[in-house]
């Protein structure tokens, strides 16, 4: 498993707006590619930094989603939050654990 982790910077005020547009039409098009197998999004307490975590099962297949440009077009969509450009890292995932059996949620 691996782990693509993009790091963001938020003009104040709209990470709330990130998170909506996360939830709707992000998750719901990762869900569409090959490999997909999860997603976590973060914000610090002051909500002008944040991290996504989405899980693939191949490295291939964290990377073919930036070669086929859908990586491209879910950024695009926070053009008016995001304060500075993100930059994106790709891990090998050593252990995927959570406490008893969580479903998936909008926190």
């Amino acid at each position: 498993m691996h782990a693509r982790v993009t790091y963001v910077s938020v003009h104040p005020g709209k990470m709330e707006e990130a998170q909506r547009t996360y939830h709707d039409t992000v998750v719901p098009a990762a869900e569409m590619q090959d490999g997909f197998l999860g997603a976590m999004l973060m914000a610090d307490e002051s909500g002008t930094r944040g991290m996504s975590i989405t899980l693939w099962d191949s490295h291939d297949a964290a990377t073919a989603a930036e070669a086929n440009g859908y990586y491209q077009a879910q950024l695009a969509k926070f053009k008016d939050a995001f304060a500075a450009p993100p930059s994106r890292e790709i891990y090998n995932v050593l252990m995927n654990y959570t406490a008893g059996a969580v479903e998936r949620s909008h926190c």
